[in-house]
């Protein structure tokens, strides 16, 4: 049976001359199969898709192929697998981190009993629209991204033979942020993370002392961290660069971490709620924050508002307040563990100088800072020296 589908020719085999079926039943069967090139689907592929699973005992629904996806393709390559799998609607399980649990209202529990080679461009830009009516731009063109990668990988993979996502374009116009957290919001959001308590107000603040991902502090384990030398080694395995990152600690973040309640568990996590797994619900925590802050500004000016910001904008808040305390640029970037800029091409292949001094100085200085904001301190009492510095 010769037909096309999406501009295309296929074909179908319906039976085989040896076979057992009439010519009528022959004829019923390319029936059915027009009829469901009418209906928009294509009987070739699956055809092909039920043979695949036959042999390989893989489910072509949706949900298992997304769990697919993320198994073989996203978690060893990419090390942010966790929020590719979040954008398609997965999250790992808290007993079992290798099984993947759907979240519901996602847009993989709206899918989960669909196959994959039923989802067609509509369904697509249906899900899309509805993200962009909640005023989520930024979210839409994420989650475009996540799912065109899924089904490209899908079409390498022969699950499915053309991408739905083909034609697609980003449904928000593309920005980049530059957010950055004001003096007096910086002073507003201490007081909040106070008044927000453990975990979240700790977490927030050694974010904001050391400008490091959400994920990277979230996840911090006492096992990375050496007091005695005031430092903190991010593991490669948690780092965007796969590289182990060595953050010098200032005192104000040694003092906020012996002040954590410890949670006894094998994993030693700072943050969290049951010494199982990182604290988890940042979105929930910064609404709560955002509200507080309001409530902060609104103690001097009644009418006070604050720009939307996210959590991230708070690594650009750290690298543009370093830049103010005149900290160089090389030294920001290291800091930040940032592998661009300065640091790209063949400067990253043979400049090997950690510059572990000039990163311990620089995060002393911008806490003191921050500190000042805090108190109230006057400016000057920023660039005094520490105890430890007058000393040597």
């Amino acid at each position: 049976m010769r037909y096309r589908y999406s501009g295309h020719p296929r074909k179908v085999t319906l039976d085989r001359l040896n076979g057992a079926s009439s010519l009528a039943t022959v004829h019923k069967r390319a029936q059915l199969v027009l009829d469901r090139v009418a209906d928009g689907y294509d009987p070739a592929q699956e055809k092909r898709a039920a043979k695949q699973r036959t042999r390989g005992g893989e489910s072509d629904l949706f949900a298992d192929v997304a769990r697919l996806f993320i198994k073989r393709y996203a978690k060893p390559k990419n090390r942010s697998w966790i929020e590719s799998a979040r954008l398609l609607g997965l999250r790992p399980d808290p007993k079992d981190t290798d099984k993947l649990i759907v979240l519901s209202g996602s847009l993989t529990d709206s899918w989960a009993r669909r196959r994959t080679q039923d989802i067609k461009k509509s369904d697509v830009l249906e899900v899309l629209d509805g993200i962009m009516d909640r005023g989520a731009g930024t979210l839409a063109n994420r989650t475009l991204a996540a799912v065109r990668k899924m089904f490209n990988w899908c079409v390498e993979r022969e699950i499915i033979e053309t991408s739905p996502c083909k034609g697609i374009s980003d449904p928000a116009p593309k920005r980049e942020r530059e957010r950055v957290l004001s003096d007096d919001e910086i002073r507003w959001l201490w007081f909040a993370c106070d008044k927000s308590g453990f975990p979240f107000g700790p977490a927030v603040k050694v974010l904001l002392l050391t400008g490091q991902r959400e994920s990277e502090v979230g996840g911090m384990r006492r096992a990375e961290i050496n007091l005695a030398f005031h430092n903190w080694t991010i593991l490669g395995s948690r780092t965007k660069s796969g590289k182990p990152h060595d953050v010098p600690l200032s005192d104000a973040v040694i003092s906020l971490l012996q002040k954590l309640p410890r949670i006894k568990s094998d994993a030693g996590y700072y943050f969290t709620t049951n010494g199982e797994r990182p604290v988890s619900g940042w979105s929930r925590a910064k609404a709560r924050l955002d509200r507080d802050m309001l409530a902060e500004a609104r103690k001097t000016d009644p009418q006070a508002e604050i720009p939307d910001w996210v959590l991230h904008d708070i690594r650009r808040t750290v690298a543009s307040g370093m830049a103010r305390l005149s900290i160089d640029l090389p030294v920001i970037e290291k800091v930040l563990n940032h592998s661009s800029g300065t640091f790209r091409g063949i400067v990253r292949v043979y400049q090997r100088h950690d510059f572990a001094q000039e990163k311990s100085r620089a995060l002393e200085d911008w806490a003191r800072f921050v500190l000042s904001l805090v108190q109230e301190r006057p400016a000057d009492d920023v660039a005094r020296p520490s105890v430890s510095e007058a000393a040597t």
